[in-house]
C-alpha cells in the first residue's frame, strides 16, 4: 500500500546512551570522538549509514495496521551526539581528527529537504514528530518550529523521555546529579553560538538552559499535543539517573533490597511526572510497571507489555486512542508495583 500523502511521521532516532556526554568538556569531546569512530554502528557519521534501516518495525513498520499505519515516514538519524541541536562553527580537533558539532544545522537541513521534496509545510494535514529518549526530547524541542511553519496539525509522541532530574542514590555518587551534570556540560559546549530549539524554554531558564533537556522543565513550553509512552521502571534511568547497575534481563531481582526500595520510589516519581503532564488535557500518557526502556520499536504492540496486564492496552493502542481523541482512553498508567504486572516482570 502506498504511503499516505496527507500524513507524515518524522522520527528522531533515539539510541541507548542518548547523548555523547560526560561530566566535563574534555571527557565529552573524547566521548563524542569515539561516537564518530565506531564502525560497527551507524551513528556519529553519515559514512557509516546502511542502505536500509534494520529497525523499521513497531511504529515505523509500513506492513502493519498499527497506528499510524501507512503514513509517509522520515527518519532523522542521530548524528553528532548532541541531541539534534547545538552548533559550533569551528570543529574540535581530537587525536588529529576534526569533530563537528552541528546538530542544529543538520536538523534544519532535514526539514528543508522534507519541505522541498515532500511539501512538509503545505501538503500534510497531519505531522507527527516522534522519538525515543534523546530523540523524544528533540521532537518536543523542535515541535514549535514545525508548528510555526506548517499548515497541518502537529503532534508529538515522546517515548522513554520521563527520566527525572534528581540526585543519584549510589554511595559513590552522593549529592551528585548524574544527568544534570552531563547535560549541563553539553549545553555549555554546543549552545554558545546558537540557542536551544525551544526558545521559550531557554528564555524561561536563561541561566540554566540545561533544564530544557528534561521533560519536567520542557513540557510546559510545548504548545502541541504530546503523547508520552514510558516504563515506570525505566532501565536507562536506573543506570544513568540513579547510578545503579544491578538490573539484568529487564528485572530488578539482582538488586539489593535497599536499591530495590529506591527504584520503587523512583517509579512513584515517574508516575507523578506523567500525571503532571496529563493535567493538560491535550496530552496523553501510557506507563507500564515493568523494567524496560523504549516502546516505539519492538514493544510497540507487544502483548507482554499492556496496562493492565492481559489487556489490549498496549502502547500502540493507547497512542491510537489519544491521537483519534477517543474519550477516556488517553491516560493509562499502571497502578501496580513491579513485579505485579507479571507478563513483563521477568522475575528471576
Amino acid at each position: 500500500m502506498p504511503a499516505n500523502k496527507s500524513k507524515i511521521l518524522i522520527h528522531f532516532e533515539g539510541i541507548d546512551f542518548g547523548w555523547c556526554v560526560e561530566n566535563d568538556t574534555a571527557s565529552t569531546i573524547e566521548n563524542c570522538y569515539k561516537y564518530t569512530q565506531d564502525q560497527d554502528e551507524d551513528w556519529g557519521s553519515s559514512n557509516n549509514l546502511p542502505t536500509n534501516l534494520f529497525y523499521l518495525f513497531g511504529m515505523l513498520n509500513d506492513d502493519t495496521l498499527e497506528s499510524p499505519g501507512y503514513w509517509t515516514k522520515v527518519v532523522i538519524k542521530s548524528c553528532d551526539g548532541t541531541g539534534f541541536q547545538g552548533y559550533r562553527s569551528q570543529p574540535v580537533v581530537f587525536k588529529r581528527e576534526k569533530v563537528y558539532f552541528r546538530g542544529h544545522n543538520n536538523t534544519l537541513e532535514a526539514f528543508r529537504w522534507m519541505n522541498n521534496t515532500l511539501g512538509l509545510y503545505s501538503k500534510f494535514t497531519d505531522i507527527l514528530l516522534t522519538g525515543s529518549l534523546n530523540g523524544a526530547i528533540a521532537a518536543m524541542q523542535w515541535s514549535d518550529f514545525v508548528k510555526q511553519h506548517a499548515k497541518g496539525k502537529v503532534s508529538v509522541l515522546a517515548d522513554a523521555a520521563v527520566y527525572r532530574d534528581q540526585l543519584s542514590q549510589k554511595i559513590n555518587h552522593t549529592n551528585d546529579y548524574l544527568m544534570r551534570n552531563k547535560l549541563s556540560t553539553l549545553v555549555k559546549f554546543v549552545n554558545q553560538e546558537v540557542g536551544l530549539p525551544s526558545a521559550k524554554c531557554q528564555a524561561a531558564y536563561k541561566d540554566e538552559p540545561w533544564r530544557c533537556m528534561f521533560t519536567e522543565y520542557l513540557y510546559p513550553f510545548v504548545e502541541v499535543p504530546v503523547m508520552f509512552t514510558a516504563s515506570l521502571y525505566d532501565a536507562w534511568s536506573i543506570i544513568h539517573v540513579l547510578g545503579f547497575e544491578c538490573t539484568d534481563l529487564y528485572t530488578i531481582s539482582p538488586c539489593p533490597e535497599d536499591e530495590q526500595a529506591i527504584i520503587q520510589e523512583y517509579k512513584k516519581n515517574i508516575t507523578a511526572l506523567l500525571e503532571l503532564v496529563t493535567k493538560d488535557s491535550k496530552n496523553g500518557a501510557w506507563g507500564v510497571s515493568c523494567v524496560a526502556h523504549d516502546f516505539v520499536y519492538g514493544r510497540w504492540n507487544n502483548e507482554m507489555y499492556t496496562v493492565p496486564g492481559n489487556s489490549s492496552s498496549s502502547a500502540a493502542n493507547v497512542t491510537l486512542g489519544w491521537y483519534l481523541g477517543k474519550p477516556g482512553s488517553h491516560v493509562v498508567i499502571d497502578d501496580v508495583l513491579w513485579p505485579h504486572n507479571v507478563n513483563c516482570a521477568h522475575k528471576l
